[in-house]
């Protein structure tokens, strides 16, 4: 399968709504940049995940640059890490914690 940058961005939409982040990097209606969004930066290089660090659009390197196909199983472990986190949480809070 080969691996576009739709469909990077794509996996960090979903990542971003999973953990309850701004959708967007910017919101043009209140003329401000989102702190917390990730998003995805292309270069000559390859792709980056960037995160938005305040309102000024200063940014924090989530993910360094890297073909499409590796930082897409990246991405791909970073929900398993949410996915196994969920499931920590749920069986602690119903008293079968660690």
């Amino acid at each position: 399968m080969r691996i576009t940058a739709k469909r990077l961005e794509a996996r960090i939409a979903f990542i971003n709504r999973v953990l309850g982040r701004p959708p967007t990097p910017y919101d043009y209606a209140g003329g401000k940049y989102n702190p917390g969004n990730l998003y995805l930066n292309a270069s000559e290089y390859g792709y980056t995940v960037l995160e938005v660090a305040n309102e000024s659009g200063g940014v924090t390197t989530v993910y360094g640059s890297q073909p499409a196909g590796e930082l897409f199983r990246v991405l791909g472990g970073f929900l398993d890490g949410i996915k196994a986190r969920k499931t920590v949480d749920e069986a602690y809070a119903t008293g079968c914690g660690f």
